[in-house]
């Protein structure tokens, strides 16, 4: 899918992105309430590891998805929250390692970070969020605040997303038996399908209200 330049077209996106995950998710959740025996055991632990994609891979593509439309609106980062301004200053912290011995080096460093104010924004998320590894409260968390979204609103779903989901999705993945209960994945799937449309609504806001602007 192409890089949304109008926010329409990323509102068009984030519909898709969700509309896919949603429809996935309740095709497994009515499969395991017709199933049976060795079938409903087998869906309910092809199941979690499912719901745990759709988990990750919504929240970074939504994420992404947004940056990317940002950073082909034009501005610079003065233009924009603070915040967006994280991954480049990061980059420019890393190519600058070589000096980092020098006696002045902390006033190159401050030099390159603060001009970086006058260049047009082009934020790397793809990049790092591709490799954060298992997507738990605490990294969720840092997308989150990354891209300006209050994380607390999630906070009691903490324990579902690091205890049920992500605990038992790793014992799975890891080829361990783990008899899945029927009544708690249809829960957890509740669960999953709540927080993306949650953080699908956020973003969705940030985007109209443009809250990403100072």
């Amino acid at each position: 899918m192409k890089v949304a330049r109008t926010a329409s077209e990323l509102l068009a996106h984030l519909d898709d992105e969700l509309a896919w995950r949603v429809q996935e998710i309740t095709t497994v959740q009515k499969a395991v309430k017709s199933a049976n025996g060795g079938s409903e055991v087998a869906l309910l632990r092809a199941g979690v590891p499912l719901l745990y994609a759709h988990w990750e891979g919504g929240v970074k593509a939504m994420a992404i998805r947004y940056v990317e439309f940002i950073s082909r609106q034009g501005h610079t980062y003065a233009d924009i929250k603070q915040c967006f301004s994280g991954l480049k200053a990061l980059g420019q912290v890393k190519q600058m390692h070589s000096i980092t011995k020098r006696v002045f080096a902390a006033s190159n460093l401050l030099t390159e970070i603060y001009g970086i104010s006058n260049q047009r924004a082009s934020i790397p998320l793809r990049a790092y969020v591709s490799n954060v590894g298992n997507l738990n409260f605490d990294m969720f968390e840092q997308v989150a605040g990354f891209i300006d979204i209050d994380a607390g609103k999630y906070t009691a779903r903490k324990n579902m997303i690091d205890e049920s989901l992500l605990k038992q999705r790793n014992e799975i993945a890891h080829g361990e038996f783990l008899t899945v209960d029927a009544a708690a994945f249809d829960s957890m799937s509740r669960e999953v399908l709540t927080l993306l449309r949650q953080f699908k609504d956020d973003v969705q806001n940030a985007l109209v209200q443009k809250t990403y602007l100072r």
